[in-house]
């Protein structure tokens, strides 16, 4: 695409603003279509090739997003994600003493880092790993091919198991995809899937109580990320998912949707600024 001064831009370094304007304009140019002499053939034309060429560049859904940045996605996220590994290794930290769940179910599984933390302390485990990304699970089954491990391609808002399958769930950086109502239904479809006793362990994204503090953690995660060796590009990159996709509800109302789905205890384990992680029980 050229600019007005007639230099050619690249279509990724367009600001996400200007992008939802040319896709505006598109739109709009196609609802005219009807009015043959508002509009000619040639313009029609365009505006489809304008579509076509925003859907190929600018991944829109998360399974293109995760599809798209598969391959670097751990290094990805570790610079990224402040205390990222630390984060992963809470989620065993409150386990009870010689925890051995026979079947777990993992809730975003990525590529493969929490999936890995899974397989080294439960090796004799049952483990069903679900992303919706296919890139991600193929690089999670060549970190992991292991018969004990099923992998399964599915949104998990989608999913569907009898009830008491799991003894242990866990997930990370995965259910602040879903909006409050969504999350709401997850949990409760959870507490069914787990058996008497069962774990429920994951850390995600959460708003601050006020917008002052949302504003404030979002400004910290910012330049620890560029301490961490973050480009403007991944930083860019996270920030256009971000507003696209991501969901982001309080700390406390997460812990209210876990308590009204029945767990009977529910406790968060660990914070620095929006990323936490919090334990549940099934009594």
């Amino acid at each position: 695409m050229k600019n007005p001064d007639g230099q050619i831009v690249s279509f990724h370094k367009i600001t996400e603003t200007k992008r939802i304007l040319i896709c505006h304009y598109a739109v709009n140019l196609l609802k005219s279509q009807n009015h043959f002499l508002a509009i000619s053939f040639p313009k029609i034309l365009a505006a489809k090739c304008l579509i076509l060429v925003v859907a190929m560049v600018y991944p829109h859904t998360p399974e293109q997003f995760y599809d798209s940045i598969s391959k670097d996605y751990s290094d990805f996220v570790t610079r990224c994600v402040p205390w990222y590994k630390e984060m992963l290794s809470i989620l065993f930290a409150y386990l009870p003493s010689k925890y051995s769940p026979q079947s777990i179910l993992e809730l975003g599984c990525g590529t493969g880092n929490l999936t890995h933390l899974l397989f080294k302390h439960f090796p004799q485990s049952q483990i069903q790993a679900v992303d919706i990304s296919e890139e991600c699970i193929k690089e999670c089954k060549r970190r992991l091919p292991s018969a004990s491990i099923q992998y399964i391609k599915l949104d998990f808002r989608d999913l569907d198991f009898p009830a008491n399958s799991f003894d242990f769930i866990i997930s990370s950086i995965a259910i602040h995809h879903l909006d409050d109502k969504e999350k709401e239904e997850i949990f409760k479809k959870l507490f069914s899937w787990q058996a008497p006793k069962g774990i429920l362990t994951f850390c995600d994204q959460f708003r601050g109580e006020t917008d002052h503090l949302y504003e404030h953690h979002m400004e910290t995660w910012k330049a620890f990320a560029f301490n961490q060796g973050a480009t403007d590009k991944e930083w860019n990159t996270w920030m256009e998912h971000q507003t696209q996709h991501d969901h982001h509800a309080s700390l406390l109302e997460h812990m209210n949707w876990l308590r009204n789905a029945g767990y009977s205890i529910v406790d968060c384990t660990w914070r620095y600024l929006l990323w936490a992680a919090i334990y549940a029980e099934k009594a």
